[in-house]
């Protein structure tokens, strides 16, 4: 018998717009990971490499209590969705990543007050939206979406927790390992802004722009 990759394939009825709609949001953990490998790739930096690692302790996590739980998913889900469904592994990854990354925005994020807010906000909406299209789409009941949504909120503080009493400390170390010179990973946590200090490094000089004007 063939059945199709698990970790994307999302069904809903055929005609149903707002299951349509719920399969894409479904797919917010995979679109995250593949987006924290990028930038990871891209910028080098420990504090996502330490976000990517969370993430992946997180689904490890999640993996072992399915198994150790065993509880089936509810009746009527989809056919082919894995048979364990406690704790909902989607409303765990958001609620990991809601509570990591929200804890991060309120501590280290360089924005001002009211970006900082807007981003929490939107982290709790688009974790809620995680949550509410697996109750949609019929692959978990409300207990095992609120139980993983529960368990990653408290895995990602833990892990927030962890990140700046013990991990962001020895960064400047790692960083300065001969490894991590010559693949050019790099400590920022001790700059306010990055964004800003990235934008300051290459903008041209003033010189230089009357120069180019003249």
């Amino acid at each position: 018998m063939r059945r199709p990759l698990s970790i994307l394939h999302v069904e809903y009825e055929d005609g149903d717009a707002v299951g349509a709609l719920a399969a894409l949001v479904s797919q917010a953990p995979v679109f995250c990971i593949v987006a924290y490998a990028a930038l990871l790739a891209s910028r080098r930096d420990l504090t996502t490499a330490s976000l990517l690692a969370g993430t992946l302790l997180n689904e490890a996590l999640n993996a072992a209590l399915k198994a150790a739980l065993a509880e089936p998913r509810p009746a009527g889900a989809p056919p082919f969705a894995p048979a364990h469904g406690m704790p909902s592994n989607h409303a765990q990854f958001a609620g990991f990543a809601f509570a990591a990354l929200s804890l991060w925005a309120a501590r280290r994020w360089g924005a001002g007050a009211a970006w900082r807010a807007a981003a929490v906000a939107a982290g709790a909406a688009a974790a809620a939206a995680v949550c509410a299209s697996r109750l949609y789409l019929g692959y978990h009941d409300a207990r095992q979406v609120g139980a993983g949504a529960a368990v990653g909120a408290v895995a990602g503080a833990a892990w927030h927790a962890l990140t700046e009493a013990v991990l962001r400390p020895a960064f400047p170390a790692l960083a300065a390992t001969p490894l991590a010179r010559f693949l050019l990973v790099r400590d920022a946590t001790h700059v306010p802004h990055i964004l800003a200090a990235e934008y300051a490094v290459c903008a041209p000089a003033p010189r230089a722009q009357k120069a180019r004007r003249a």
